[in-house]
C-alpha cells in the first residue's frame, strides 16, 4: 500500500473541506512555504493554498483575481486588478470590514455580493473564512470576477428582445403611444397562449382544471420553447388558463431551466 506524504494529505483536507461547505481550517505544512513576490510572508503557514489558488486562477482566467489575506495583509495574489492588491500590501476595505464587524462568525464564506475594483470597475465577489477549531478568523480567501463586460453584454440582449424607441432627428420619438405597445404586447400573449393551451386541452380531452402537474409542465415547456414568457403579463395568463397559481408557473419554469 503507497504511503501517502503529508503535502498530499494536506491538499487532501482542503478539497475536502470545500467541497463539504465548512470553513477552511488552516494546514500545518510539513515544510515551510516562502512567497517569493517582494519577499513578503516568509514562511507563514496559509501559503499552503497557494496551489488551489493558482489552479483557480488558471481555470478563471485573466478577468478574475484571487487574494489570500491573513489578518493584516496580502499574503499571496494572482492576476491582481492593481499593485494595492499585492503581496504584503494591507487589507482591503472589504475584508477589513469583515473583521471589523466579525461578519466571520458562525458561517464558511460569503458569495455573490457586489464590489468594485480601484478603477471603478464593477465586480462578482466572494470570500471564505479560513478559521481555526473555535471559529477565530486566521484569513480569507478573495475572489474577485470583472462583470462589466458581462453587464454590458445582458444590456445588449434586452435591447434585442424588447427593442428600441425610434431616434428622429436626433430625439427620441416613439412612433406610436406606449399604451399601443402593451397592447399589441398583450394581445400577442393572449391570443398565443389561448391557442397553444386549447390544442392541449384537445389533445388531452380533459378540461384544464384537471390536467395533471405532468401535463401542465409539458404545456409550460411548449409555451416556453415559443417565446411566450418574455412577455409582460404571461405567467399570469398561463396560471389563468392552467387553474394554478403564478407560482406554480414559476416552479415549472425552473424545473424546465434546470
Amino acid at each position: 500500500m503507497t504511503e501517502k506524504k503529508d503535502s498530499d494529505l494536506q491538499q487532501f483536507d482542503i478539497t475536502n473541506s470545500m467541497h463539504s461547505g465548512r470553513a477552511l481550517r488552516a494546514p500545518t505544512p510539513a515544510d515551510p512555504c516562502v512567497d517569493e513576490i517582494a519577499g513578503a510572508c516568509t514562511a507563514h503557514p496559509l501559503l499552503s493554498y497557494k496551489p488551489i489558488i493558482q489552479f483557480f486562477s488558471l481555470f478563471l482566467g485573466s478577468s478574475t483575481e484571487i487574494l489570500l489575506c491573513d489578518t493584516e495583509k496580502i499574503l499571496h495574489s494572482e492576476n491582481p486588478f492593481s499593485q494595492k492588491n499585492a503581496a504584503g500590501m494591507p487589507l482591503g476595505d472589504m475584508e477589513q470590514a469583515f473583521i471589523n464587524g466579525e461578519h466571520y462568525r458562525g458561517i464558511p464564506c460569503t458569495v455573490n455580493y457586489r464590489s468594485f475594483s480601484g478603477e471603478g470597475e464593477k465586480l462578482r465577489s466572494a470570500t471564505m473564512f479560513i478559521k481555526d477549531e473555535n471559529d477565530d478568523l486566521l484569513g480569507m480567501l478573495t475572489i474577485n470576477t470583472k462583470v462589466n463586460e458581462l453587464i454590458a453584454a445582458r444590456d445588449l440582449i434586452d435591447r434585442v428582445i424588447n427593442g428600441e424607441e425610434p431616434n428622429i432627428n436626433g430625439m427620441a420619438a416613439p412612433l406610436k403611444p406606449p399604451q399601443y405597445y402593451e397592447t399589441i404586447s398583450m394581445l400577442s400573449v393572449i391570443e398565443m397562449t389561448n391557442s397553444t393551451i386549447d390544442k392541449s386541452i384537445t389533445r388531452y380531452g380533459v378540461p384544464s382544471d384537471r390536467l395533471t402537474a405532468d401535463e401542465k409542465l409539458a404545456i409550460v415547456r411548449e409555451l416556453d420553447k415559443m417565446g411566450a414568457f418574455l412577455m409582460k403579463g404571461s405567467v399570469a395568463e398561463v396560471a389563468k388558463r392552467l387553474s394554478s397559481s403564478e407560482a406554480t408557473i414559476y416552479r415549472y419554469l425552473q424545473q424546465i431551466n434546470e
